[in-house]
């Protein structure tokens, strides 16, 4: 996060990721959506979850303990046409029974007012 922060400070504007998981969000899925993790990992050879913060508190305190703030944003709302998206293929009604767990993050230095 050192270099994200620093990058900030020096440039200015915004990371957006879709790299920060809940622990709650990550727990009891559907066997559809092992399969969905198991694509994206094949696809991005990065497992995914490993690291999930126990909660939204807990990714905001960390952030913020860095120097940084974060607001939330479905993926699909906001950029629904993304290359990684079509590039797996999925089928419409299994990306909205996945919708609610694709989040983007916003995440700015915290001397910045929150987006929202």
């Amino acid at each position: 996060m050192l270099l994200t922060r620093q990058l900030l400070a020096k440039y200015g504007g915004v990371w957006i990721t879709t790299d920060f998981a809940l622990k709650n969000d990550v727990a009891n899925v559907s066997e559809q959506q092992r399969a969905f993790r198991t694509i994206v990992m094949a696809a991005t050879d990065r497992p995914m979850y490993h690291n999930a913060f126990g909660n939204a508190a807990e990714l905001h305190a960390y952030l913020a303990a860095e120097g940084m703030q974060a607001v939330e944003l479905n993926q699909l709302d906001e950029a629904p046409q993304l290359s990684s998206m079509k590039r797996l293929a999925l089928p419409a009604a299994f990306l909205q029974q996945i919708k609610p767990g694709l989040r983007l993050w916003i995440v700015e230095l915290l001397r910045q007012q929150p987006r929202n």
